[in-house]
């Protein structure tokens, strides 16, 4: 399992916004440098977030990005698809194609478990210390 380095930066930069007082806009150059993302890259990812919903975008010389529903509301699962055609979370852990319910890996249980719990995690429950 390995998240895309889309996943990757669109958390990264979620992150960053989630830790920006309600409300406040950041301009893509601004995120860029506090995440380490690239600029160009950023834009795509920003699209995407964009696109799903995740942030908001305004143009002009006080333009930028925040988040458009509240952080306790977003959740990675949400993150992970809104950059992603594909999320490392679906399927089975150790890649079996027919891992189930009915015929179930030696990991099936524990991830099932630890799957539901990320897709339910939320901005805040990712907060960086």
């Amino acid at each position: 399992m390995v998240v895309s380095h889309s996943s990757d930066y669109a958390i990264s930069a979620m992150l960053y916004l989630a830790e920006q007082p309600t409300g406040s806009v950041c301009s893509a150059q601004e995120i860029s440098s506090e995440t380490g993302v690239h600029l160009p890259y950023l834009f795509k990812v920003l699209k995407g977030l964009r696109n799903a919903r995740l942030v908001r975008s305004s143009k002009g010389v006080k333009g930028g990005y925040k988040l458009a529903p509240p952080a306790i509301r977003i959740r990675l699962n949400d993150i992970i698809d809104a950059v992603s055609d594909t999320n490392p979370f679906d399927g089975c852990f150790l890649s079996h194609t027919n891992c189930g319910q009915q015929h179930p890996c030696g990991l099936h249980e524990a991830w099932e478990s630890f799957r539901t719990r990320l897709y339910k995690a939320t901005l805040p429950d990712l907060k960086r210390n």
